[in-house]
């Protein structure tokens, strides 16, 4: 009874036009990007220069 005021909630996810998926509000997308920019290379990319 105690703990009947916990809510399961679901992440808050929007649209994100520069990679065309949805992703978490405030992360950076799985492809690298945050804001419109690439922030960071996918670990996929980096490996195939090897």
């Amino acid at each position: 009874m105690r703990r009947g005021g916990k809510k399961l909630t679901t992440p808050n996810v929007h649209f994100d036009s520069t990679i065309g998926e949805y992703r978490v509000s405030h992360h950076v997308s799985p492809k690298g990007f945050y804001k419109g920019q690439q922030v960071v290379t996918p670990a996929s990319d980096a490996n195939d220069n090897n």
